[in-house]
């Protein structure tokens, strides 16, 4: 019995949608991770049952949505950022400090460089799960009492799988095949995936499956790379569960031509991919500034700060299922939104009066870390051009105090809605 939780996270960028990338190779520590487990979602028929009992459910889908809670470093910030914006370029202005500029990419923008879908492994010291096709949709930041409480980061994706990585090598063939989806139960270890013909008919190969008794044999199955291809043995039994919720193999492109006897093993456990973590201290502890129409609360004297501030960045989506189970890509489902509130104990009219005439305004959000080199200093920061403001909130509840909290949105017609910086030392993705 595994003696308490041990979670390790790690990622690397798809080199298309469900499409694997590299080795695993950006992990960052976390919190806490929920969401661990593909979740079937089941529906009952709406039939009226004689009998009166409850009709069975049946799975009608799959949600691949994992949830991850940190306090963030800036370096394991600067592809995770980059990846929900889309957009990113990165700055050197003294060598060893790198400034990352993020904003949200926006339909039809041509991006001179941008990141979409990544791989996620994720263990809670028990088996690994793999997550393809995750696209970012919610990032929520909360700072109290000068203190970064963490950030959590909600994810959609397509596919899941706890099969190992392939063992075995191609006479001429360099890639490695993977398979996705959950594991019929008359599925025996390991299965065996072999090449019996070579490239012909528009296709790149033609292999066979084999599970415990069910041995080779049954017709050719095409492979086309780059595709997934259902896992099908010689009784006709798919590796599954069923033809819907089954088991498929890719073989990726750019491996060279596949030979007759090329054969690869898979077991229903991987292996945990080997980590590499940063050393640089989180953001935890951090000062924090808020700025409105250039009027600077916090991080220095005689201008005292807001107490607190929650800032939230949706990119909302919705999974495209195109006819099964699980989804084939995670589609827009509306335009990015950013909000911010903030509290503080009122010292000034300043947002008051702004937010009483409905004014449009100005803000920027940054919080320091520790210093990088003499000069430059850890940041991440949000710099909002026009912020509706949506509501302000003056309760008196207690002797002594005036709170003052302030609900904003960001808005815009023309550019971003909001511009991210981060300060690491992170060069590239």
């Amino acid at each position: 019995m595994p003696d308490g939780s041990q979670y390790q996270v790690g990622a690397c960028f798809e080199r298309a949608n469900n499409l694997p990338g590299a080795a695993f190779n950006k992990f960052f520590y976390a919190k806490s991770v929920t969401g661990l487990m593909p979740k079937p979602i089941y529906e009952a028929s709406a039939n009226m049952l004689p009998s009166g009992r409850t009709p069975q459910r049946v799975i009608t889908g799959f949600d691949v949505a994992p949830k991850i809670e940190s306090e963030p470093d800036v370096d394991s910030l600067a592809w995770r950022r980059a990846w929900q914006n889309g957009m990113y370029s990165i700055a050197t202005p003294i060598a060893g400090v790198k400034d990352w500029e993020y904003h949200p990419r926006e339909v039809g923008e041509a991006p001179p460089a941008y990141v979409d879908t990544v791989n996620f492994e994720i263990t809670d010291g028990g088996d690994p799960w793999w997550f393809t096709g995750l696209r970012q949709s919610d990032l929520e930041l909360k700072i109290e009492n000068r203190k970064l409480v963490g950030i959590s980061e909600s994810m959609v994706g397509c596919l899941a799988s706890s099969t190992s990585a392939a063992a075995g090598a191609g006479a001429t063939y360099t890639k490695k095949p993977v398979i996705v989806g959950i594991w019929g139960e008359g599925v025996v270890t390991p299965i065996k995936v072999k090449i019996v013909a070579v490239a012909s008919g528009g296709y790149d190969g033609y292999m066979q499956c084999t599970s415990g008794a069910d041995a080779y044999g049954g017709p050719n199955l095409p492979i086309k790379f780059d595709r997934y291809e259902p896992v099908i043995f010689a009784s006709g039994a798919f590796g599954g569960t069923d033809i819907n919720n089954g088991l498929w193999v890719l073989f990726p492109s750019d491996g060279g031509a596949l030979a007759v006897a090329d054969e690869f093993t898979f077991t229903p456990t991987r292996t945990l991919a080997l980590p590499s973590f940063s050393a640089r201290d989180p953001l935890s502890a951090s000062s924090f500034t808020v700025s409105v129409d250039g009027n600077v609360y916090g991080g220095r004297p005689n201008s005292p700060g807001f107490s607190s501030a929650t800032l939230k960045v949706s990119f909302p989506k919705e999974p495209n299922l195109a006819g099964g189970l699980w989804a084939h890509t995670q589609r827009r489902k509306d335009d990015p939104m950013l909000t911010l509130k903030v509290s503080r104990d009122r010292d000034d009219r300043v947002l008051l009066d702004k937010c009483q005439r409905g004014k449009r305004v100005a803000v920027n959000l940054y919080i320091y870390g520790n210093p990088i080199v003499p000069g430059y200093t850890e940041r991440w920061g949000f710099e909002m051009a026009t912020m509706q403001p949506i509501d302000v909130v003056r309760d008196i509840n207690k002797r002594g105090a005036l709170p003052e909290d302030a609900d904003l949105v960001a808005v815009g017609l023309t550019g971003p809605i909001y511009v991210e910086k981060l300060r690491c030392t992170v060069p590239a993705i």
